[in-house]
C-alpha cells in the first residue's frame, strides 16, 4: 500500500475576505466566473494575464 505525499508548502492562502491560489495576483473565482458567464478560455486568458 502506498502512502500519501505530505505538502511541505502552503498552495492556499487567505486574503481580501477570499482565498488566493500563493503567488498568483488573480483569484480563482474570477476565472470561474467569467467562465460562468459565457468567456471563452482564451478571451479569460487575455483579461488575467498572469504577467
Amino acid at each position: 500500500m502506498a502512502l500519501a505525499p505530505t505538502l511541505t508548502e502552503q498552495y492556499v492562502e487567505q486574503r481580501s475576505k477570499g482565498y488566493w491560489i500563493a503567488g498568483v495576483p488573480i483569484s480563482p473565482d474570477s476565472v470561474v466566473y467569467s467562465f460562468l458567464n459565457g468567456e471563452s478560455p482564451e478571451s479569460i486568458a487575455q483579461k488575467f494575464p498572469l504577467m
